[in-house]
């Protein structure tokens, strides 16, 4: 079994500690392998509070052309594929 974080619409320009401890013991994200980001990031920086997890983000209709993300990305994870 694979566990998936799905996060979006964080809407902040850096990571805050609230975000980080979803990935601490006891977060709702702490056994996940993956963390989902579906957009409205504003910050790039927010996603280093997911650290160390992987983390694979898209642009929301939120974020800035500056944002380096694609519109859209597919994850393949085993014999799913997960559309963002």
């Amino acid at each position: 079994m694979i566990r998936i974080g799905v996060v979006s619409d964080t809407h902040i320009p850096a990571p805050t500690p609230a975000l980080a401890r979803l990935v601490e013991p006891g977060g709702i994200f702490h056994a996940c392998e993956m963390i989902l980001h579906c957009g409205d990031i504003t910050g790039l920086s927010v996603l280093d509070a997911f650290f160390p997890k992987r983390v694979v983000a898209v642009k929301g209709n939120m974020d800035g052309a500056n944002l380096p993300l694609r519109g859209k990305e597919i994850v393949r994870m085993m014999d799913f594929s997960i559309g963002l």
